[in-house]
């Protein structure tokens, strides 16, 4: 995360006013200020993109992928994430200990299934169109 802020502050220092990309679609004028950071004409088309917000557009759309290629999440992410579910457990948390009885819920599941019958429109095709041939 503080690699990608050094980043985007070197590209918007080395690479302020310049345009990188142009989009193949035509934006509304509500995109603008987010395209084209660091740029100041007013008269340019949004679907001009500057580098600065492309960089950002790309590191953002490509995380996922990149979480694929370098594989687990960065150890910090993992301690907040643990450290947001013990709080979360602490708050939902009932007043006394209680254990889990699996063959209980099992047996609630069970008195609580309903068995749908299927029935289709085609079953009966031939008979609706025949008639009582």
């Amino acid at each position: 995360m503080v690699q990608n802020m050094v980043m985007m502050q070197g590209i918007s220092h080395f690479f302020k006013g310049f345009v990188l990309v142009k989009v193949p679609f035509a934006l509304t004028n509500g995109f603008k200020q987010m395209f084209q950071r660091g740029l100041d004409l007013q008269t340019l088309e949004t679907s001009y993109v500057s580098s600065v917000s492309w960089y950002f557009l790309v590191m953002y759309g490509l995380r996922a992928f990149f979480r694929l290629v370098i594989g687990d999440v960065p150890q910090e992410t993992q301690e907040s994430m643990q450290l947001q579910h013990s709080f979360g457990m602490l708050l939902n948390a009932p007043a006394g200990p209680q254990k889990f009885e699996a063959e209980k819920a099992l047996r609630n599941e069970a008195d609580a299934m309903e068995i749908a019958r299927y029935y289709s429109t085609i079953d009966e095709a031939e008979k609706r169109l025949l008639g009582k041939r």
